[in-house]
Formats: C-alpha cells, sequence, structure tokens
C-alpha cells in the first residue's frame, strides 16, 4: 500500500502544474507532466512520489532531544518533522458529464480508484468556462495584451460554482455505479463495503454514511 493523493479539476485548471511542482520536477523532464494552456493537456495519469512533512513521534514520546536523524528531517513553524513519501497522481480534467461519458468520462474516473484523498485544484483567475477553455481572450477591457487576471462573468467562469459542479460529478458518478448492482446490494448488504473499497474507503466511513 502506498498513499496516494488523487489530483481533480475541470481542463486547464493547473493540476499539472501543482503536479511538478509539488514532486519537484522540470516541465520536460522525465516524470514531469506536460504543461499547455488549453483543454486536455493531460490525457494518460501522471504519477509522481513527493514527501509531506509530518510531525516526528519523538516529540509526543519526550525525545525530541535525543532525536537527531541524518536525513528526512525538517522544521516546519517550529515543529519538528519528518518528510514522509506519498503519491500524487494527475488525470485528464472532468467536464459536466463525465459520468456520462463526456471528455474522458468514465476512464477519468476510474483512474482515481486507487487514490485515498482528492485535492481539487481551482483556477481562482475565473478565466476559463467549465471546459477549460480561456474565455477572456488575453485581452484587457481596452483590447491590449494583459497578463492579470480577467474573470468571465457569469456561472461559466465561477471558481465556486467550479467546485460545486465538480463534486456532484464524482457524487454522480459513484451513486450510479451503486444503482447498478443495488439489487445484489439487497440481498447481501456486506456488499456494499466490499464496493466501496475500490474507491479506497474504510469500513467506518461506509457505516456512518
Amino acid at each position: 500500500w502506498r498513499f496516494t493523493l488523487g489530483l481533480v479539476g475541470k481542463p486547464s485548471a493547473g493540476k499539472s502544474t501543482f503536479f511538478n511542482a509539488a514532486t519537484e520536477v522540470r516541465e520536460g523532464a522525465s516524470g514531469a507532466a506536460r504543461e499547455a494552456p488549453h483543454p486536455f493537456t493531460t490525457i494518460e495519469p501522471n504519477l509522481g512520489r513527493a514527501f509531506a512533512p509530518v510531525p516526528c513521534p519523538c516529540a509526543t514520546a519526550g525525545l525530541r532531544h535525543s532525536c537527531a536523524p541524518a536525513h528526512g528531517a525538517v522544521d516546519v513553524d517550529g515543529v519538528h518533522c519528518r518528510r514522509l513519501p506519498i503519491f500524487i497522481k494527475d488525470v485528464a480534467g472532468l467536464v459536466p458529464g463525465a459520468h456520462a461519458g463526456r471528455g474522458r468520462g468514465n476512464a477519468f474516473l476510474n483512474d482515481l480508484c486507487d487514490a485515498d484523498v482528492l485535492v481539487h485544484v481551482v483556477d481562482s483567475s475565473g478565466r476559463s468556462d467549465r471546459e477549460g477553455v480561456d474565455q477572456s481572450g488575453g485581452k484587457d477591457d481596452e483590447g491590449h495584451d494583459d497578463d492579470g487576471p480577467v474573470a468571465v462573468t457569469g456561472a461559466e467562469g465561477d471558481p465556486a460554482g467550479d467546485v460545486q459542479w465538480v463534486r456532484e460529478e464524482i457524487h454522480i458518478w459513484i451513486f450510479s455505479n451503486v444503482r447498478r448492482k443495488w439489487r445484489a446490494v439487497r440481498k447481501k448488504p456486506e456488499r456494499l463495503h466490499d464496493m466501496f473499497t475500490g474507491y479506497h474507503c474504510v469500513r467506518a466511513t461506509v457505516d456512518a454514511a
């Protein structure tokens, strides 16, 4: 088992940029995710290793002064931490209707099944629509080239709206999978737990739901 963090979001939201930064690889290098200002730059998933700082157990055990690791130690805001390896998965952008086959559809969603947690990368500039297409045209109000943020008017360029519909797409995808097998689940309820292990969901979470 390896802890895997999956990156989700609409096309051109910055997922590959985040992936390259977190895994500390340069664009164009082996293992780097391709970055480009147009939708579906990523088709096949990118998988890389990163290091997450977590508080060192020595602090809670009262052994901080005797703990002197040669590697993997870092201080974060005065807290002694160890850098633990995690894996980050960058998948193709999600578009509205993916659960019904739009974009990469179920192929994209199935790429997320081995992720332990999903991180939604949002284009906070509001430049692009739900398909990841830049609607600002790279121009300001007077028609001049502009590198600054230019918000797209309406729901199409609404970052808060992006959070909502991406969440709904994932929920509908899972709900549809459960509904297709609901007859078998009714006959043998414990199968529901088995289904959700495919999403890396622990039994306690299923019971709570």
